[in-house]
């Protein structure tokens, strides 16, 4: 290009088409960025379709009302990939020493809760806990996003040695009765516990 007598216009045109090239360079990282983000987004997303949820008919365990109740509501039982048979479903003590109790873990609409029904045929269950299934995924590289929820009981002694080992608030006295052990499998814990007529959370995992 010769500038000519209009010398000075030059530096501004070389300058706009340098603007324009880093203009365009700048859209098409964004571009990159967000096709990256929507990617990543999309497996999380797939995964978390793809998590396997039983319905309450695969569980013969368990009592006809609380099946019922379950299947009313919509529940699947949402399977982690860390164990081999149907799980997720827990009978216990959970109300104290002579009452025998069911805890399910109940997503629906990918939300998950701990339904605890005592196992008395009429009460409505206590509900625990939801939270959005997809917080329980988590990547483990080569096999994949996994989801990492499940729930089991814990026993007096149980109760007792986590508190021991972890710390956390100070137990009720006497532990006698199950609580539900509520855990991120790989990472953490809590512990729900029934005392005074209210469900309250103890030390799990650390």
């Amino acid at each position: 290009m010769t500038c000519g007598p209009a010398w000075k216009a030059c530096p501004i045109m070389l300058l706009d088409a340098r603007s324009l090239l880093l203009t365009h360079l700048l859209v098409a990282a964004l571009s990159l960025a967000a096709a990256n983000s929507a990617a990543g987004q999309d497996r999380w997303a797939a995964a978390d379709s793809a998590v396997v949820r039983l319905p309450p008919s695969a569980f013969p365990e368990l009592p006809r009302h609380v099946r019922t109740v379950l299947e009313d509501r919509g529940c699947g039982i949402p399977q982690s990939v860390y164990a081999s048979t149907p799980h997720n479903i827990v009978p216990g003590r959970f109300f104290g020493t002579e009452v025998q109790a069911w805890a399910v873990l109940c997503s629906v609409d990918f939300t998950s809760s701990i339904l605890v029904f005592p196992d008395d045929g009429a009460s409505q269950p206590v509900e625990l806990s939801p939270s959005p299934d997809r917080n329980y995924l988590q990547d483990f590289g080569s096999e994949g996003i996994v989801y990492s929820r499940a729930i089991d009981i814990a026993g007096a002694d149980r109760i007792r040695r986590l508190h021991e080992e972890f710390g956390g608030p100070a137990l009720p006295a006497p532990i006698e009765h199950d609580g539900i052990e509520d855990l991120f499998v790989g990472k953490a814990s809590l512990v729900h516990y029934w005392y005074n007529d209210r469900w309250i959370q103890l030390q799990g995992l650390d």
